[in-house]
């Protein structure tokens, strides 16, 4: 094994803007050189190519690429997709480790009344046209109704890709599916696509060891999850449930949760009772939401938090263009647009809300999406797609901002090309969480290129800003950027493939760390152990020049266990 020290260096420009006590928040028509159809979501491509994907109700998706829609369909199977009422094509997202993987994923109802769960294949010579022969089916649900149907998919921080399948339809869910463990109406799905066959079950799903619950099932009790989403930076998982007839609700499910979650309906509407006999022998945990508004026609006496019919679910803001916006979640009601941020606060189960009304602004909210860098987009049914901003000043270039990685600590490091005669000093701010921040440094101007060196950093993620004070005692402060120290993880990526080898950062903190190396039967192929007390190991796994494909990396320490799936090229 060989021994070095990691440095990992973020370089970025500063946005120099005004510290306010609440965020605004904007919704911004983007002028388009083209038109799109009744979108209904949108994706990137996490390729560097600067792409949005958005998805046409009618079976469509078209690329819109520096303001202009491209005139060709990027894929185009209308012909198989029924768009009628609440059906449609729903959902698209791409593999993670695309485009190293050429796959895509799209979730739409098809003759017979039947969710298709498909994957196609970029075309190699054109990365803007989709192989539309490519089909592979994954899964398949039959649909008793023509609403309902939900339609999101995501890729968890795991790897595996969750679905969200509503309760298929009709009025307070007639037929009891959602509380029905032998369908998989109502429910989060959870599969693992990396396999030649069309999908396998996580091992650690929560109903794998319950005969009488399907094992694709990683959540139970949702009526129509229209959007979910997760937090890049936590992990977490927020899903918008469309209500009844009185309430609207969200859920976070944070990201150690096992699984195994029973988010109520139809014993209950958010938290209201509906039919609350249904749930006497629920399965799973039973939660309430962490979010809920109600409808227009039930408004508590002294609701100030905002109302609506049909929520649409958004995301965690993690863009860098607009700080005062990060780590809020943003979503909006379809009939009343009104629009929400939502934050978790540091140490308590309590949630910040901020209510807008956009009524007059913004037309039917249909689907929220970001681009690869973080950045927010909402799309309305009438084919209005929008920016989510707020009135901030951006990013200015006189300032540049970059973080190493010491084996004790952190070091940070600025250089600032602007006028500093009325600047006071800089403050150096520091976050376990990206939303409570302390200063820990302050230094005046005076050098060209400054550093300090942050010896106490937290294990785990620390998030940093800089703040520039005036004179006058005014602070503007920059973006907010992330850095990992010392972190729980066993392992970390440090360079998944250097030439023809497969190198990991192995953190061994209390005790011996075996490492295994798996292909995608199952075959372990490679095992070593680093001893306790190494936490800057590089271990270099195997020859990969000619044995491309999918692998799985574990790591145990006796206790704790880690897995990541790899793409060797």
């Amino acid at each position: 094994m060989m021994h070095r020290l990691i440095v990992l260096i973020l370089p970025f420009c500063i946005s120099f803007l005004g510290l306010s006590s609440q965020p605004t928040l904007i919704f911004d028509p983007v002028p388009l050189n083209g038109s799109v159809s009744q979108p209904v979501d949108i994706a990137h491509a996490g390729d560097g190519s600067g792409r949005l994907f958005i998805v046409e109700k009618r079976g469509s998706v078209r690329i819109i690429q520096n303001g202009n829609v491209l005139a060709s369909a990027f894929l185009d199977i209308s012909g198989s997709v029924v768009n009628t009422n609440e059906r449609g094509m729903l959902g698209l997202v791409f593999h993670p480790q695309f485009p190293d993987s050429a796959y895509f994923y799209v979730n739409y109802i098809g003759t017979g009344d039947t969710t298709h769960i498909a994957r196609f294949t970029v075309n190699p010579v054109n990365p803007n046209d989709a192989l539309e022969n490519s089909e592979k089916t994954i899964l398949k649900i039959a649909q008793p109704g023509t609403n309902h149907n939900a339609g999101d998919l995501a890729f968890g921080t795991d790897g595996y890709l969750y679905i969200g399948l509503g309760d298929g339809g009709g009025s307070g869910d007639p037929d009891e599916l959602s509380q029905n463990e032998q369908t998989l109406l109502g429910k989060m799905l959870r599969i693992d696509i990396n396999t030649t066959q069309p999908y396998l079950i996580p091992g650690d799903n929560p109903f794998t060891d319950h005969a009488d619950v399907l094992d694709e099932i990683w959540a139970i009790g949702l009526r129509n999850p229209w959007r979910f989403s997760f937090d890049p930076i936590t992990g977490d998982l927020w899903i918008a449930d469309v209500g009844q007839g009185a309430w609207e609700e969200v859920h976070i499910q944070p990201a150690d949760s096992p699984g195994g979650e029973n988010y109520g309906w139809d014993c209950y509407e958010a938290s209201a009772n509906f039919e609350p006999t249904n749930c006497a022998n629920a399965t799973g945990t039973l939660v309430f939401p962490d979010f809920e508004y109600p409808h227009i026609n039930q408004i508590p006496n002294g609701w100030t938090q905002g109302y609506g019919n049909s929520i649409t679910g958004g995301f965690v803001y993690r863009g860098s263009q607009y700080p005062s916006l990060y780590g809020y979640y943003i979503c909006a009601d379809y009939i009343h647009n009104q629009a929400w941020l939502l934050k978790q606060q540091a140490g308590s189960a309590n949630l910040e809300v901020i209510n807008f009304d956009f009524s007059g602004e913004i037309s039917g909210i249909s689907t929220f999406g970001e681009d690869e860098n973080g950045e927010l987009y909402a799309a309305s049914l009438n084919g209005t797609l929008y920016q989510v901003r707020t009135d901030e000043i951006l990013a200015i270039e006189e300032l540049t901002f970059q973080l190493q990685k010491r084996n004790d600590g952190v070091l940070v490091q600025w250089k600032y090309t602007g006028d500093t005669g009325d600047v006071l000093g800089y403050s150096i701010e520091r976050s376990t969480d990206g939303v409570d921040f302390e200063k820990i440094h302050l230094e005046k101007p005076g050098k060209e290129t400054h550093t300090y060196f942050d010896p106490q950093p937290s294990a785990g993620r620390n998030h940093y800003r800089i703040g520039i004070e005036d004179i006058s005692g005014n602070i503007e402060y920059t973006s907010i950027r992330s850095i990992l120290f010392n972190h729980s993880n066993l392992f970390e990526i440090a360079t998944v493939q250097n030439g023809s080898s497969l190198e990991v950062s192995v953190s061994a903190h209390s005790g011996d760390i075996r490492l295994m190396l798996f292909d995608i039967q199952g075959r372990e192929i490679g095992s070593m152990v680093v001893p306790a007390g190494d936490e800057s190991t590089i271990v270099s796994f195997r020859d990969f020049s000619n044995t491309p494909g999918l692998y799985v990396l574990k790591a145990t320490d006796g206790t704790l266990v880690q897995s990541k799936r790899l793409v060797a090229r």
